[in-house]
């Protein structure tokens, strides 16, 4: 994220400084997900944050509108989508299995694919940066996955348990 809003002209404090907002915009999050979750609407609700939060922040970052007012807008909605999504998932685990076998099964699969994505995630994004230099094409292709992402999440929320 700092090197994207740096290349749009943002000091490397204000890139940062953005940066920071992003990850503590998730933190309202570890709070409401599990509390919402039980409520009737409230996975629902939550994979919709998801997918504003992802999808918005990241498209909202690809329009010519270069203002610190802005950019933190869209830093904070993406940090809403990442607490949503993050803490969803964690959730899931628990609500979406019948035993503590299946929920740490369904954890430690969920929790390695997931963290491979994001080791791997930034780099494969920097290359592609690179290979076409154009952060817009990169903000489209995160945008399309946060769109798969919270299409899984829609899907999840249909089935009461992930192993039938």
């Amino acid at each position: 994220m700092p090197s994207l809003l740096i290349s749009q002209g943002y000091s490397s404090v204000q890139a940062n400084n953005m940066a920071t907002l992003l990850q503590l915009g998730g933190l309202p999050f570890a709070y409401l997900v599990p509390t919402l979750a039980l409520k009737k609407h409230g996975v629902a609700s939550m994979v919709a944050v998801t997918f504003v939060g992802f999808v918005g922040g990241t498209l909202g970052l690809t329009l010519p509108i270069h203002a610190v007012f802005w950019a933190t807008l869209m830093n904070l909605l993406m940090g809403f989508g990442a607490g949503a999504s993050f803490n969803l998932a964690v959730v899931f685990f628990t609500t979406k299995t019948t035993n503590g076998f299946e929920t740490a099964d369904l954890s430690g699969m969920a929790q390695s694919a997931g963290y491979l994505l994001a080791a791997v995630g930034p780099v494969l994004f920097g290359y592609l940066n690179n290979l076409v230099h154009s952060w817009t094409i990169v903000l489209l292709a995160a945008a399309i996955f946060a769109t798969l992402l919270a299409l899984s999440g829609v899907v999840m929320n249909q089935h009461t348990n992930i192993y039938e």
